[in-house]
């Protein structure tokens, strides 16, 4: 029998199909995935959960954000990142032992996406001269690579719109976390 909430009157369509199977329907449960309803609970405001945010490396602290983020709810999320993820890895990253051998920014992707069907993710390799137009779309750009490269990177390009810079790194041994804010079209590296 159908289940609560279906009509009574079906259709000679549906009749049809119903036939065709023998008079057997499945039923089975579902869940609305619709962000209302995914993130209910614990759901950033949607004003930042709209901005358009990039990661620049993916190691234990880009892993991380990058999982609390597609968590909380954000919408649209570009990884940076060509390494490979390693056994050495697992102690500290979100990737386990499955990833070993693999481009972390995929494994990331394929990931966070379980956790948040609605995010659209695109996979880049590390953030260089000939890519760094790929961030224009980019609102929000948080490089947590701990690579004065990528900040020198940064440095060479003016942005059409302005952008928040966020750098995050931690030391040697993580005993430090250090965190810098920036907005602009263009990272000074100076300032930093």
């Amino acid at each position: 029998y159908p289940q609560k909430g279906f009509r009574q009157n079906i259709s000679v369509k549906a009749k049809y199909y119903i036939d065709r199977l023998k008079g057997v329907l499945s039923y089975y449960d579902s869940e609305n995935l619709d962000t209302t309803t995914l993130f209910s609970r614990g759901q950033i405001n949607p004003q930042i959960a709209q901005q358009d945010m990039a990661i620049i490396g993916l190691g234990a602290l880009g892993s991380m954000l990058s999982e609390v983020l597609s968590r909380i709810g954000v919408e649209s999320l570009s990884l940076y990142d060509s390494d490979v993820f390693l056994f050495s890895n697992s102690a500290r990253h979100i990737l386990n032992l499955d990833s070993n051998g693999k481009n972390k920014s995929q494994q990331i992707k394929e990931k966070i996406i379980k956790n948040n069907p609605n995010l659209q993710v695109k996979c880049y390799s590390d953030l260089t001269l000939d890519n760094i137009r790929s961030l224009e779309k980019n609102d929000i750009v948080i490089d947590c690579s701990a690579s004065s490269e990528v900040l020198s990177v940064l440095d060479t390009y003016t942005f059409k719109k302005d952008k928040l810079f966020v750098i995050a790194s931690m030391n040697y041994g993580a005993t430090d976390f250090i965190i810098y804010f920036y907005k602009g079209k263009k990272f000074d590296n100076e300032d930093y």
